[in-house]
């Protein structure tokens, strides 16, 4: 966490409450060269980089942690999940892609306990809807969200509401994130006049 991260999160939760739930989306894949995680002034090995992600996780309460590790440690992940499955969601982004059979490896080595679902990683529709269908089969918790450089584009509103999917990652500001926060009430509203 960047110098004056560990103070805001503090502040958070003086402020908030122990009802705010906060997370981290890591990119754990940018950090690493292929042996360790390097930022600006450290590195760690693997075995140091779960324990750092897990002093963060209890230091902070964290709720929700993607990508703490790269794309290829599944077994990495794995213990992560095994350690926190109750109390944080350890989320594959990277490591599963939306792809069914990135999935299906993560499931089998029980890496994760939620997964990103990004139809454009994908590519179709039908088969991003096996992939919710196989998370789901597995009491997986999903997040749909939108893609990096994203539009104003509502259509992943319609998609979260249409697979019930019950959580959506679309940024912390700016238009983008507003008109598809706006559309997912809308379509709320809609839903209750109907029943």
């Amino acid at each position: 966490m960047q110098a004056g991260g560990q103070e805001i999160v503090k502040q958070v939760y003086d402020v908030m409450g122990i009802n705010l739930k906060i997370g981290l989306d890591v990119a754990a894949s940018s950090f690493w060269d292929g042996k360790n995680y390097v930022y600006r002034d450290k590195q760690f090995s693997p075995k140091e980089q779960i324990d750092y992600i897990s002093l963060l996780i209890e230091k902070y309460k964290l709720h929700y942690f993607e990508d703490p590790l790269h794309q290829e440690d599944f077994l990495g992940f794995a213990k992560l999940t095994e350690k926190y499955k109750d109390q944080c969601m350890i989320c594959g982004d990277d490591l599963t892609v939306t792809n069914i059979d990135r999935l299906k490896k993560a499931i089998e080595k029980k890496s994760i306990n939620a997964m990103i679902i990004k139809p454009n990683q994908n590519g179709s529709l039908l088969d991003t809807a096996d992939v919710i269908k196989a998370a789901k089969k597995h009491k997986l918790y999903l997040i749909i969200s939108h893609r990096s450089g994203e539009t104003l584009d509502t259509s992943i509103a319609h998609l979260a509401v249409g697979f019930e999917i019950p959580m959506i990652k679309c940024g912390i500001y700016g238009k983008e994130r507003k008109i598809k926060l706006s559309e997912i009430s809308k379509i709320g509203r809609q839903i209750k006049y109907k029943i």
